[in-house]
């Protein structure tokens, strides 16, 4: 019994020396890999000693930009349709490609609607014998600058996608837009009518203000 436990301890320690050995043996290859593959690293190969030229440069060659377009200072996007929902929908898309051509969108404002009355009659007479009212929404996205080469690409993106029945018109701004977009008082044109005529000498005679 003796015997057999000394030789499984001496087949044991010959295995863990075995064992020892191989991973020293292991250990060694590692490290000549590893010093050689720095050694290699350090020496700059072919291609990086020559210059390639880049892509761009092998088939067109670089022409610099000398010409310089104007910029539209603001521009008006005046939308009218019937269907105020899609009215609506086709406002945000004309904002939201402003947005991505790199446009700023200065405002969108809507404009007061139009009502129109549109009557049917019969048949060889005068007689009404049915009434409609059609309401036209407006909507006004303005923008600005606007670089000249990049409106027609603008336009033609928008008009590529606009719905059927929506009408579109794109001009420059002027100062009788602003007027536009507010809403008029009968009352008050009264009152300044009012005030117009009282300068008048005929009326301030007639009112015994002047002899």
């Amino acid at each position: 019994m003796d015997e057999e436990v000394a030789a499984l301890v001496v087949d044991n320690g010959s295995a863990f020396s075995k064992t020892i050995m191989l991973i020293k043996i292991l250990f060694k290859n590692c490290q000549r890999n590893f010093n050689n593959n720095i050694f290699f690293r350090g020496l700059s190969t072919l291609k990086e000693k020559v210059n390639v030229p880049k892509s761009e440069d092998l088939y067109e060659p670089r022409f610099e930009v000398k010409r310089h377009y104007p910029d539209l200072q603001l521009i008006n996007v005046k939308l009218k349709a019937f269907d105020f929902q899609c009215l609506e929908k086709f406002q945000s898309f004309v904002h939201w490609t402003a947005e991505n051509f790199g446009f700023d969108v200065v405002e969108c404002y809507p404009l007061a609607h139009k009502c129109e009355k549109i009557k049917e009659f019969k048949e060889n007479s005068v007689t009404i014998s049915t009434e409609y009212e059609l309401k036209t929404y407006a909507r006004v996205v303005r923008i600005g600058p606007v670089p000249a080469i990049q409106l027609p690409l603008f336009v033609m993106m928008v008009q590529a996608n606009a719905p059927i029945g929506v009408e579109m018109i794109i001009k420059e701004h002027e100062a009788s837009d602003e007027v536009e977009r507010y809403i008029p008082d009968p009352q008050l044109d009264d009152f300044k009518e009012t005030l117009r005529n009282l300068d008048d000498p005929v009326v301030r005679k007639f009112l015994g203000w002047e002899a």
